[in-house]
């Protein structure tokens, strides 16, 4: 997708949640639409609400610890420690 077609997507999202926070929910299948849209804006735009940022500071979070373990698992001090606790 090129940058323009998001950008219209975008608007076009963003028009149609502004046109539906207008009129209210009227019934439960307008609830559900307004609660999908939350839910898609909080893990797709970290920046639309706290809870988004929080999810996305975690998410890094769990990244960065991987990588880290990852990394010192193949330290050979790591390894060595590993093979004395199997023996013992």
């Amino acid at each position: 997708m090129s940058p323009a077609s998001d950008a219209s997507m975008t608007e076009c999202l963003t028009a149609s949640f502004t046109s539906f926070q207008r009129r209210g929910p009227r019934g439960p299948d307008e609830t559900q639409s307004h609660w999908r849209e939350s839910m898609r804006r909080t893990f797709e735009e970290p920046t639309s609400s706290l809870v988004a940022q929080i999810l996305a500071s975690v998410s890094v979070l769990f990244v960065v610890v991987s990588m880290v373990m990852l990394c010192a698992s193949t330290l050979p001090d790591w390894m060595a420690a590993e093979t004395l606790d199997q023996h013992k």
